[in-house]
């Protein structure tokens, strides 16, 4: 006790000691050094006062500096007391997902999400959590069982997750083979509709969700299942739907621009309203979708069984970019407008598809339509080929 308390005086003694050397010589040698000859060329009466101005302005400047190294240091003192609490949150919260009480896994996925919006340097990793929360607690079954309704903590993930703050996400959420049938993801009291702009759904059980007006550019959806989901006024642009399967998907004036469409499976889709520009649905298998009031303009339609579609008028059919083996509505078939060609039909030149950024073709296992049990479409008439000239 004696050795510890005796090291505490020296301790001191040494700091009192310095801090007297340090006035000592900011009063003495650097006062006259920044004094300089100014000072020493003064009256013998004006020298004292103009040399106190000089060591009063050091003091003060000296003091400053100090004031201002204890402000930085109590802020970063700050910040790091903030950032272990921030980490501890977000570590207590993570390992509160496995608890068997809903409740508690309903309150740590909330926690979460403030965590997400006061540290953007943990956004990303609280969206990887959520995320792998969704896919392990609701993936979809490899017995291709009828799905059931999402759960709710479920369903509280992807709540936060579709609200999360507008950042740069530098990887895309995946959300791939999860089962979200059922999820509710409705516009908040602004009208700003869920965002899961540039997530991985590929795979994903979408039946009966209700997202409209959702943002899902450039979202992957290839072969998930999207059947009897209300996707309403949603931004699909540069979507990818290969070999999606949308049987009675509601798409009343969404937005398709460029989306990919190819192979998926087109059973009563409501396209009517929609902005279909530049969409690609080569070989999609078409049974009774509407298109009335749908913008087709240089919309890709190779190798597509249009013979019983519903709304389709010349006007459409005319704008789009290509109509080669395309099997026309019945109504349409013999009419002279269609007949005589189009020249944006002479003018296209076929353009394969870009390579699919996902693994293609969707194997069985991967697909989500492959799950819940689908009614026997009949292809119908074909009808006569259309070519371009």
């Amino acid at each position: 006790m004696r050795h510890v308390l005796s090291l505490s005086v020296t301790r001191y003694a040494l700091v009192i000691a310095v801090i007297i050397g340090v006035c000592l010589f900011l009063l003495g040698p650097a006062a006259w050094q920044i004094a300089g000859d100014t000072v020493r060329d003064l009256p013998a009466r004006e020298r004292p006062r103009a040399i106190d101005e000089v060591r009063r302005t050091l003091l003060a400047a000296v003091g400053g500096a100090a004031g201002l190294t204890g402000l930085a240091y109590s802020v970063r003192t700050y910040y790091l007391s903030r950032r272990g609490q921030v980490t501890d949150r977000s570590a207590k919260a993570t390992a509160a997902l496995a608890s068997g009480n809903l409740v508690e896994r309903m309150g740590e996925i909330f926690a979460l999400e403030h965590v997400m919006r006061e540290s953007p340097r943990d956004h990303e990793t609280v969206v990887e959590v959520l995320a792998a929360f969704v896919r392990s607690e609701s993936p979809v079954r490899p017995d291709r069982s009828p799905p059931s309704a999402v759960r709710e903590d479920v369903a509280a993930a992807m709540t936060v997750l579709a609200r999360r703050p507008v950042r740069h996400d530098k990887n895309r959420m995946d959300l791939r083979r999860a089962d979200l049938t059922g999820l509710e993801l409705l516009p908040d009291q602004d009208g700003h509709g869920p965002r899961l702009s540039h997530a991985d759904l590929c795979g994903a059980w979408l039946t009966g969700a209700r997202m409209p007006g959702a943002d899902l550019r450039g979202v992957w959806l290839g072969g998930a299942d999207l059947s009897g989901a209300d996707l309403k006024g949603a931004d699909l642009s540069d979507a990818w739907l290969s070999d999606a399967t949308l049987w009675e998907t509601k798409l009343q004036k969404a937005r398709l621009a460029a989306a990919k469409l190819d192979e998926a499976r087109l059973y009563d889709t409501h396209f009517t309203g929609a902005v279909l520009t530049g969409c690609r649905m080569d070989h999609a298998t078409q049974h009774g979708a509407w298109f009335s009031g749908a913008e087709l303009t240089w919309a890709w339609l190779q190798d597509v069984n249009l013979y019983d579609s519903q709304g389709l008028t010349p006007g459409q059919l005319l704008s789009a970019a290509c109509l080669e083996r395309t099997a026309l509505p019945q109504g349409l078939r013999h009419d002279p407008l269609l007949l005589a060609g189009s020249p944006a039909w002479q003018s296209a030149s076929y353009q394969h598809l870009p390579a699919h950024p996902f693994p293609w073709p969707v194997s069985r296992a991967d697909r989500g339509g492959a799950g819940p049990r689908r009614r026997r479409v009949r292809t119908g008439f074909r009808g006569p080929l259309r070519r371009r000239h």
